[in-house]
């Protein structure tokens, strides 16, 4: 199959564009997820799909939430010219919200919610420790996309606007802290409350959370985790490979070391390239 894309447009319109152009050209409508007491959270495809997301079964044992699901399955898998497509929506792209140097050999791409237990679990428990060991000495680049469970979490489309207009003004990673820090309290008088306290200007903060202007990059994320398959928070891909063990600081750090070993010495992560050019 081939995939003619113009890169001015996708340059122009964001991840957004990317991901309604590859849903177009590869037959996938882009649907929001729902949930089934007891077995975790799902992308609901349209009747008889085939393509997509929908070859996916839900880990019986996730939260309702999706919690520690980690599930991807049904990932898009075709190629275009060398360049797969899941390697397309995973290119670090400028508006991406990201930890870590160009050059680091490991690329990780994190799906989250920040209202779902196990985002929080990860973000305050492990990904400290991640942080230190890989992040912070230049072996990692962490990619952070919002995946928003809007039908089960009230709260979470709003927190992630919020934070993309937090990182507006420098600050996306601190305000992510704030918001999995008091998970609980996620109402629009908190968002401005946390702001505030990490000294943002307010006046500026308020404007972009009240005219929604983030709700676009926020979607982009969701429709590209919905064309990779992402059907719960968190799920994370490892220089392009779902992830599906443990999310605990050991078997995460392990699986980061195998795609250490697993990387060309000396060469580029395959994220560093423009599939464009």
């Amino acid at each position: 199959m081939e995939i003619v894309m113009n890169r001015g447009i996708l340059e122009s319109n964001g991840r957004q564009t990317l991901a309604t152009v590859m849903a177009t050209c590869l037959g996938v409508t882009l649907v929001g997820v729902f949930c089934v007491l007891g077995s975790g959270c799902t992308v609901a495809p349209p009747a008889g799909n085939s393509n997509g997301a929908d070859n996916a079964n839900v880990n019986a044992n996730s939260d309702v939430d999706g919690g520690n699901d980690n599930g991807s399955g049904g990932a898009v898998d075709d190629n275009t010219g060398g360049v797969s497509v899941a390697d397309i929506i995973l290119a670090v792209r400028d508006e991406d919200r990201v930890l870590g140097g160009a050059g680091a050999p490991v690329t990780v791409v994190e799906y989250g919610d920040f209202q779902c237990p196990g985002c929080r679990e990860f973000a305050l428990n492990v990904f400290p420790t991640i942080k230190q060991r890989f992040v912070d000495v230049g072996d990692v680049r962490w990619v952070f996309r919002h995946f928003p469970l809007s039908s089960i979490h009230d709260f979470a489309e709003g927190a992630a606007q919020a934070a993309e207009c937090a990182g507006d003004q420098g600050q996306f990673f601190a305000y992510h802290d704030s918001l999995f820090e008091n998970q609980e309290a996620l109402t629009r008088a908190d968002l401005s409350t946390y702001a505030g306290e990490l000294g943002l200007s307010t006046n500026e903060f308020d404007s972009c959370v009240d005219d929604s202007v983030m709700a676009g990059k926020v979607q982009g994320d969701l429709e590209s985790g919905q064309l990779l398959g992402v059907r719960g928070t968190p799920t994370f891909f490892i220089n392009g490979v779902p992830y599906s063990g443990s999310v605990t600081a050991d078997a995460f750090s392990n699986a980061i070391e195998s795609a250490l070993a697993a990387a060309t010495p000396g060469g580029d992560s395959i994220f560093d390239d423009d599939p464009f050019e």
